[in-house]
């Protein structure tokens, strides 16, 4: 049907990869880990300036080795279908798992979609980089971590039975700081040791609770059609990917990327980089859409790089590996 190479394509069936864009949102921040991937940080949940908590987004991100090239090539980009919009990867999702057997299924892994949520953040404590100390970031979080959260912010009748009380996780007077920490657990990152701490204030007064705010990054950005690139090219992206074309034809339209790259400027100024964050947790395509996703000024990528090594690819896996491309 397609002039695709199946043998490379089925044997680089890898489930998701964190999406790895053409420059660093310096809005975001990420947790610094050391060479043994431990890492930890205090951070404090934050409200938008409309009070909004966070926005969840889907995520594909796909790699395929082209045996032409010996390189692999990677689809990494956020889906439409967050906000119910057509999404090439998700169809072709839906094309293989419609097929109900071990070949489509297997197939279907490849385009899976990851879920992500994206919140504002003010950093307590970093001690690998002390210098991102009482500033607001945004963050990009998973589902195991969201759960952590919503335990804390709804407790169990069981919890409650037992004293546990519910803690308002994004008020700057009642709520309570985190310790995030992250380990290498059998090859992947884990956030089960992350505690969420006693209820604490992090502003003193009302004007200081102002101010922070003030910092805090509106997330209906994240709600605009206007974070995906068109159809069209997505799908001209992903045929170039899974080798249905032989030249790269999907780059971005310059009027596109020069749109963006000035509206990332307009909305960061001269702020030095901070890495957007890559964290845990895949979701098939099969859920609901959602509302959330942006209008993020980042471009995405489709790149073919030189195979990096990896060790795992497990879909809850962040794969690190990513970053020396």
């Amino acid at each position: 049907m397609f002039n695709m190479d199946w043998e490379s394509l089925k044997k680089n069936v890898e489930g998701a990869i964190p999406r790895k864009q053409n420059f660093e949102d310096p809005r975001f921040w990420k947790l610094s880990r050391d060479e043994n991937d431990n890492g930890s940080a205090i951070i404090r949940l934050l409200p938008d300036p409309e009070g909004i908590p966070l926005v969840k987004i889907y995520e594909h991100s796909i790699r395929v080795f082209n045996k032409g090239t010996g390189k692999y090539r990677y689809y990494i980009q956020p889906s439409p279908s967050s906000i119910g919009l057509p999404c090439p990867a998700s169809e072709e999702w839906e094309k293989w798992n419609s097929l109900g057997t071990e070949e489509g299924k297997k197939m279907a892994s490849l385009f899976k979609r990851r879920t992500q949520y994206i919140t504002n953040i003010l950093v307590v404590n970093d001690p690998a980089n002390s210098e991102n100390n009482g500033k607001v970031f945004l963050w990009k979080f998973g589902i195991k971590l969201l759960d952590k959260f919503l335990a804390a912010l709804e407790p169990s009748e069981t919890d409650k039975a037992m004293g546990i009380q519910p803690v308002e996780l994004f008020s700057l007077f009642k709520g309570a700081n985190i310790m995030l920490k992250a380990k290498k657990v059998a090859g992947f990152i884990n956030y089960d040791d992350t505690v969420i701490m006693q209820p604490s204030g992090v502003a003193k007064n009302e004007e200081e609770a102002k101010k922070i705010l003030s910092q805090t990054y509106n997330l209906k950005e994240f709600l605009s059609p206007d974070y995906y690139l068109p159809y069209e090219e997505l799908r001209k992206k992903l045929d170039w990917v899974l080798g249905k074309v032989s030249k790269q034809t999907t780059k971005t339209s310059s009027n596109t990327e020069d749109k963006r790259a000035e509206k990332l400027k307009s909305l960061v100024g001269n702020s030095t980089p901070v890495s957007s964050n890559v964290n845990e947790n895949t979701e098939n395509a099969t859920n609901n859409t959602t509302n959330s996703t942006s209008n993020n000024t980042t471009n995405n990528t489709t790149t073919e790089a030189s195979a990096p090594k990896v060790e795992s690819s497990a879909p809850d896996d962040d794969l690190s590996f990513l970053d020396d491309l």
